[in-house]
């Protein structure tokens, strides 16, 4: 790689500090929605299957989501 690719590019630490917030981030909200799941659960009525299906999906869809590219 020439020094002319690396003009401009961020360092290495701020991208690698801005994935491990993108991560904290993911795993706060998915404990938010964790700690959730017994009122979703008697509000909506749904079954123990149910739930296990859509706490199966969220972790699905989060791969998806990542494996997207743009445009």
């Amino acid at each position: 790689m020439t020094e002319r690719a690396l003009v401009g590019a961020p360092p290495i630490r701020r991208v690698r500090g801005a994935i491990y917030l993108c991560y904290a981030g993911e795993a706060l909200a998915f404990s938010a929605v964790m700690a959730r799941i017994p009122h979703v659960q008697r509000s909506h009525g749904l079954s123990d299957q149910a739930i296990n299906v859509l706490v199966a999906l969220v972790p699905v869809l989060a791969v998806a989501g990542g494996c997207s590219r743009p445009g």
